[in-house]
């Protein structure tokens, strides 16, 4: 997918697209997993996640070992996870938790191409189950790349997870889910020689994604109740990630993943949701673009979930801009965010967003 976005490497021209094999989903099929098959198991997951979800799969897994996640996805922990499951001769890897979890997943998946990859998210914020990326940070969590990366085996959706979750892990799943279209349309007018049916159909699943977020926050998201989850869960996961899993259109490198990734460089600023961290960079993805229409219609959508549309929203007071703006041009000149923008982001328009 990176490839895609940077050098317009597509399917058509031997790209190929990746998709998991397997998705399953439903009512406590957490408790069905089993392991018996493979040899070394090892369950991935962080000290929450594998206290609340991992106890019943330890349980009727008894050659499952569990490797707790540090924190962050940074070389050093790829390279203590890996280490551990190589030399344990592990064939099966079972990620539980949310987006970071599974990044690092995919990213021991690539140096361990033989190893069968079972996403198990605990989060509805991300598509990170489905796709063939991975964000790369540092030690501290401040963004440092995007990856490409193989996609998992399987992707396990238990939507008794989810019952349990907090409506702002929702709130910004549909915000990045959302995302895919606003940063697609922004990306469309400057893609050339790309495969016209791949392109279409992804503006078309974006587009129609963006319609049900819409339609789906407007009508029920006062009811807050299990159905609302159950169709956040599917677009913030399944349908957002089967888009990014087409390539070159749906990259996350537009101004507003841009801006997200940027805000992790400020301390305030890391404890709040990625997609939240989106929430803002559409709103400024948008300003830059002079696009009034999907502005309104974004901040809508933020208003109804309580997602952040300004700096302060998200714990930047004015004397970080300078460090978001640095960051933000920094990989802005690395990923080409600017060549689909008729305009730069200018650090002397941010006091707007504050």
């Amino acid at each position: 997918m990176k490839s895609f976005h940077l050098t317009g490497n597509h399917a058509e021209g031997g790209g190929r697209l990746l998709f998991p094999a397997k998705i399953t989903r439903g009512e406590g099929c957490i408790k069905n997993i089993q392991t018996g098959p493979f040899r070394a198991p090892f369950l991935f997951a962080g000290k929450y996640a594998l206290k609340k979800y991992g106890g019943a799969l330890l349980a009727s897994n008894p050659d499952l070992r569990a490797i707790i996640f540090a924190g962050e996805v940074w070389p050093g922990e790829v390279y203590r996870v890996r280490r551990a499951l190589t030399e344990a001769g592990a064939d099966c890897l079972l990620a539980l938790g949310g987006g970071k979890v599974m990044d690092l997943a995919k990213l021991i998946k690539k140096d361990m191409p033989s190893i069968k990859l079972i996403n198990i998210p605990t989060s509805a914020s991300t598509c990170a189950a489905m796709t063939p990326v991975a964000v790369m940070y540092t030690k501290e969590g401040a963004y440092a790349d995007t990856l490409d990366t193989p996609v998992a085996g399987e992707v396990i959706i238990d939507n008794e997870i989810f019952y349990g979750l907090p409506m702002s892990f929702f709130a910004a799943g549909a915000m990045d889910a959302a995302a895919k279209f606003y940063e697609a349309s922004a990306a469309r007018p400057g893609v050339k020689d790309g495969n016209p049916v791949i392109d279409g159909a992804v503006y078309s699943m974006a587009s129609a994604c963006r319609e049900r977020i819409i339609k789906t926050v407007g009508s029920g998201w006062a009811k807050q109740d299990r159905r609302l989850k159950r169709e956040l869960t599917e677009l913030n996961i399944i349908l957002a990630g089967m888009i990014s899993c087409l390539g070159k259109n749906t990259i996350t490198g537009l101004i507003a993943h841009a801006a997200a990734h940027a805000m992790t460089h400020i301390n305030g600023a890391k404890r709040f949701l990625h997609g939240e961290h989106v929430s803002l960079g559409l709103v400024i993805q948008e300003s830059v673009l002079h696009n009034k229409k999907n502005l309104d219609e974004i901040k809508g959508l933020a208003e109804i979930m309580d997602t952040p549309v300004s700096f302060s929203g998200i714990g930047v007071k004015k004397s970080g801009l300078k460090v978001f703006f640095d960051a933000y041009n920094s990989i802005d000149k690395r990923e080409k965010i600017s060549v689909y923008a008729p305009e730069k982001l200018m650090y002397n328009d941010l006091d707007a967003f504050l």
